[in-house]
């Protein structure tokens, strides 16, 4: 077919040819064999050397942890493809949106330093727009995530804005700290560290639609998924040995509001034994990663309890 949509005539020399229907590929059976294939025993040595030199310097993040129990969306094997191996991906308006969001509350923390003042409404609906307009979208994209900031940050202005008043640290970047624990490298950004009289609070920032509750059982894995990230960011300071005169707690922070214009919070106690589950994780994901032992998970179903079942196998050693 031509650019206008119009059938071409097949060219002489290769009429006599008969098309075939592309073949049916099986992406379970594709990336069954991909991970096989990149297993240790089976690489030639320059594969060996190569992807040695990739892990050579790794750091492991909370990000890396939660893809590799992810049974959803291919577990340890996306670790490999889009950590190690860094395959492209393509920014969602959805991403954008979100990354537009924490640029904006950043922002504001930066600007309420220096200033004492909270910024006006106008310059933050400004300061994204601009930053919108420095992403790769299209036009029809960028419209679309311009339309969403017009409509909803005024509103989550509104909702947040006693919250910058409350003692805090935004967008701390740990991994300029260098930390290791028990010879694992670490990183981590967390979106907010508040102080409070009794207690800190690790904060982070989700763009998705608000769960209600942490008892919410359809959406357990994701959840679950929540908790590990606060766990692992108190563990961060941790290790840091910072902020450790005080009791640490966590909060996953909604910043779309629900359909009656609610902002959700969810809080979270986190204890001695949750930190100790973290560091266990880190430890075992970590050694997977840069032995590049990556656990064939087509034995579990993409459900709550078969990822329970896939991390507790991690925990005792069964895999």
């Amino acid at each position: 077919y031509d650019e206008k949509g119009k059938e071409r005539a097949a060219l002489p020399y290769i009429d006599f040819l008969q098309p075939k229907p592309a073949p049916q590929i099986d992406d379970k059976n594709l990336t069954q064999g991909m991970l096989k294939s990149i297993q240790p025993e089976s690489l030639y040595s320059q594969e060996i050397s190569f992807l040695e030199g990739v892990v050579q310097n790794y750091k492991l993040s909370v990000s890396h942890i939660n893809k590799f129990l992810d049974l959803e969306y291919g577990g340890p094997l996306s670790v490999l493809e889009s950590v190690l191996l860094r395959f492209p991906s393509i920014a969602t308006p959805a991403m954008t949106y979100g990354n537009i969001l924490h640029k904006v509350l950043n922002y504001i923390s930066i600007q309420m330093q220096s200033s004492k003042e909270f910024p006006d409404l106008d310059d933050l609906v400004n300061f994204a727009i601009k930053s919108l307009y420095q992403e790769k979208l299209s036009v029809e994209d960028t419209d679309l995530v311009l339309n969403k900031i017009k409509d909803n940050l005024p509103q989550l202005i509104q909702a947040k804005q006693d919250e910058f008043f409350i003692p805090h640290q935004s967008e701390y970047n740990l991994g300029q700290l260098f930390l290791e624990f028990e010879g694992v490298p670490l990183t981590g950004v967390i979106d907010r560290v508040e102080e409070h009289s009794t207690h800190y609070t690790v904060v982070d920032f989700k763009t998705g639609t608000p769960i209600l509750s942490w008892d919410n059982k359809v959406k357990a894995n994701k959840l679950e998924s929540f908790k590990r990230q606060l766990y692992f960011y108190a563990f961060l300071l941790k290790v840091a040995g910072q902020y450790q005169d005080k009791s640490i707690k966590g909060r996953i922070d909604f910043l779309e509001p629900t359909i009656e214009g609610e902002f959700i919070s969810l809080d979270l106690v986190i204890t001695d034994k949750d930190i100790d589950y973290i560091a266990n994780l880190v430890q075992i994901i970590y050694h997977k990663i840069l032995s590049l032992d990556f656990p064939d998970i087509s034995i579990y179903k993409q459900n709550s309890q078969d990822t329970n079942d896939f991390i507790q196998d991690l925990l005792d050693n069964k895999i």
